[in-house]
């Protein structure tokens, strides 16, 4: 009896110090891939794709997606113009504060458009009607000719409207600039940028004219789409190579005035007056009166969003590129899934 006394007294006190010491303690704040992928999923996901330093640490393909399955990006392409626009400043052929009617001479005669530079076209804050309506409406018409057409309804930095208007004018306007070389904005993009990196594209929509569409329109798998996200993440390196100017990027990832959560096409994580919360599509980017869309990363979060819940959100201080592709579903929200992401519990 003694020697079982004196048993059950030493776990006794082994509980006590593991206890004391804190080995055993619930691990809270932690990443979670796991997590987040049921939120996911849960949320009519259908893929979810991680890469932790340039490593897959996670994946999941639901239904018939897999690692060469396409998907439509929609306004995930939008982030694309960014690369273009570093490519061509860095090449000499653009500058970001230039004036578009220096390109585009229609836009000399009004007063509006006269003073809209190549920053406003990429941080949607252009004042040109966003053309969402006029612009989606048909195939069968040169978008970029169309869009020039939009009224001027606000002055340039006055505020944000988000829609196509704003880049297919900058498609025009790079185009234009890449006529001398025989190039169209695509055909840059793959030589500046895609080719280096041996980034694939599926497909990528044009006009009845041949342009690319710049606002929406590519189709990209999820491991195709992370390349990308790894070029920016790593400050415009690949391989040891520069492909993109650090220094150019960072230009890419500043709010404006109109729209600090904003930059050059890409979602940042700042918060926003909630008076520019207005519209379909702001709504649904900012649901249940959130005024920051990724509260639970850290400040240099930046993100590429498209329709019915495709993302891929890259997080350098935590050495993260995530792309999620998913069905639509109006209960997602970024910072529920950031939360599980990122520190193991919930927003």
């Amino acid at each position: 009896m003694a020697a079982q006394t004196k048993r059950l007294l030493w776990r006794l006190a082994t509980v006590i110090i593991i206890t004391s010491a804190g080995a055993l303690p619930a691990q809270e704040d932690a990443p979670d891939y796991t997590l987040a992928a049921d939120y996911s999923r849960a949320h009519n996901g259908l893929v979810l794709y991680i890469l932790k330093d340039d490593v897959v640490a996670y994946e999941e393909y639901l239904y018939d997606y897999g690692p060469h399955v396409a998907r439509a990006l929609y306004s995930g392409t939008k982030s694309f113009a960014c690369a273009i626009a570093v490519a061509a400043v860095e090449d000499g052929l653009l500058d970001l504060d230039e004036l578009v009617s220096n390109t585009l001479p229609e836009f000399k005669d009004d007063p509006n458009k006269a003073k809209i530079t190549v920053r406003h076209l990429l941080n949607l804050t252009s004042g040109l009607d966003p053309g969402s309506e006029v612009l989606w409406a048909t195939a069968e018409v040169d978008k970029y000719r169309l869009a020039m057409t939009m009224e001027a309804v606000a002055a340039p930095g006055e505020r944000f409207d988000y829609g196509p208007s704003h880049l297919f004018v900058f498609g025009e306007v790079m185009r234009r600039k890449l006529a001398p070389l025989g190039e169209n904005p695509l055909d840059y993009l793959y030589r500046r940028v895609f080719d280096p990196i041996g980034l694939e594209v599926t497909a990528w929509m044009r006009d009845i004219a041949g342009n690319p569409y710049l606002p929406a329109g590519a189709f990209l798998s999820a491991p195709e789409w992370a390349k990308y996200g790894t070029l920016l993440k790593n400050g415009g390196r690949w391989e040891g190579r520069s492909i993109l100017p650090a220094a150019g990027l960072r230009e890419c990832y500043h709010g404006s005035t109109a729209n600090p959560a904003y930059g050059l096409t890409f979602w940042l994580n700042n918060p926003v007056p909630r008076t520019i919360i207005t519209g379909e599509v702001m709504e649904m980017v900012f649901p249940n009166g959130r005024t920051q869309l990724y509260a639970a990363g850290p400040p240099d979060l930046i993100a590429a969003v498209g329709a019915y819940n495709q993302r891929m959100y890259i997080i350098p201080s935590h050495g993260l590129v995530v792309v999620r592709f998913g069905w639509d579903d109006p209960t997602w929200e970024d910072a529920e899934f950031l939360a599980r992401l990122l520190h193991g519990r919930t927003a």
